[in-house]
């Protein structure tokens, strides 16, 4: 079974327009649809496709490109029956009607699901501001003519182009998995739409504090209770091996236990491993000063997703202000703190002083996914403790 494209220009020779004509054939069978109509300057006819001129392009370009990658399918190619192949490619009625915004949308639910948070949170975000931009939108209305004019959307709104790419790359991968899942062909809508957009390539920042501004940081008695917060829940990441602030604010009480804390990192979801650290008395002396007395969380702070997200902006806007104010510089170039610069800070300490990069890893708790690393044993108890304090003691 043999399907063919063309500007059927031998037709209506006396007209201008020409329809676009879907062929089938096999052995010596033939049939032949009507799909839509061009003039031929209109028409690439190298590529069977309508130019952008063509003032019905968007639901052409969807159409053509969806026989294509039917007449591909072993379901197409197994046929026997030109009409049954014609219908397979033509027919309207088969096509799926999948709703791209809800079934993104479910995808951004599941992640939830599975404590997912901080990238269903991004994944929500994109899918946010693709609805603004788009509202109701089915999965065979996506094309590269809507991704560009997604791009240009963007880019009036003064978005960065690395902040572009990325927010086409997300939509890219969750189109590609509303394709399989859904078992639609890939039309590939998104390949080439981001080539005229440049961006320098860079490190992530990776902004860290030296063992001197830690000293002051642990000196600051302030009477604003928020900056003096933001001061301790810093360093008590520090103190607990770096860890993340979210894993510190949903600490449990039942994850502590014997002078240790027992992690699982929220970012890695479901899969994540437990992994613990001692709680020096550093640390010790923030929690207490801080957790609650009738919660199973070890801290009072309300625990719902929106709340933690307004906390978080706050313990940052708080922590910035406190570095300006005291005068507090990072390394390398004195960039604003981050709030995993504590984490930053425990690894680069770590690394200055000698101590194995694994055994830095295992304190802050990264997977060990790597050929090199995955058979190796972990350190002992007191060889981790014993590092542990090296780089936190002042």
């Amino acid at each position: 079974m043999k399907a063919t494209i063309r500007l059927h220009t031998s037709d209506r020779k006396k007209s201008r327009t020409y329809p676009i004509i879907v062929n089938v054939s096999h052995k010596g069978k033939r049939n032949r649809k009507q799909i839509g109509i061009s003039i031929p300057e209109d028409w690439d006819d190298n590529k069977k496709f309508p130019l952008p001129t063509h003032p019905d392009y968007d639901n052409l370009y969807v159409t053509i490109s969806m026989i294509k990658a039917k007449s591909q399918t072993s379901n197409f190619m197994n046929l026997n029956d030109v009409k049954e192949a014609i219908t397979l490619l033509v027919n309207e009625n088969d096509q799926k009607k999948i709703n791209f915004i809800d079934f993104c949308q479910k995808k951004i639910d599941h992640l939830n699901s599975i404590n997912r948070d901080g990238t269903a949170y991004v994944y929500q975000s994109v899918l946010n501001d693709f609805k603004i931009f788009k509202g109701s939108c089915n999965i065979d209305e996506i094309n590269t003519s809507l991704i560009e004019k997604y791009k240009e959307y963007r880019k009036s709104n003064k978005f960065s182009n690395s902040g572009i790419k990325t927010y086409i790359g997300m939509l890219k991968t969750m189109y590609n998995s509303c394709c399989r899942i859904n078992a639609i062909p890939n039309l590939r809508p998104f390949e080439g739409v981001v080539k005229d957009l440049p961006h320098s390539r860079r490190r992530a920042k990776n902004v860290y504090l030296d063992t001197k501004t830690i000293l002051k940081l642990e000196k600051i008695d302030t009477k604003f209770k928020t900056h003096q917060r933001a001061i301790d829940l810093t360093l008590l990441q520090f103190y607990l091996g770096g860890q993340y602030l979210i894993d510190i604010y949903y600490l449990q009480k039942n994850q502590i236990n014997k002078q240790r804390a027992f992690f699982k990192r929220i970012k890695l979801g479901d899969k994540a491993e437990e992994f613990d650290v001692k709680i020096f008395k550093k640390a010790q002396d923030i929690i207490d000063k801080y957790k609650s007395e009738d919660s199973e969380f070890l801290f009072p702070w309300n625990k719902d997703k929106k709340r933690y997200r307004v906390f978080y902006q706050k313990h940052r806007e708080n922590l910035r202000r406190v570095f300006e104010k005291y005068e507090l510089e990072t390394l390398p170039k004195n960039d604003p703190i981050l709030t995993r610069s504590p984490r930053h800070t425990f690894a680069t300490i770590g690394k200055f002083k000698g101590i194995d990069v694994d055994i830095i890893r295992e304190i802050m708790g990264h997977e060990r996914n790597d050929m090199d690393t995955v058979y190796k044993d972990k350190f002992p108890q007191k060889v981790k403790d014993k590092a542990h304090w090296e780089i936190i003691k002042t």
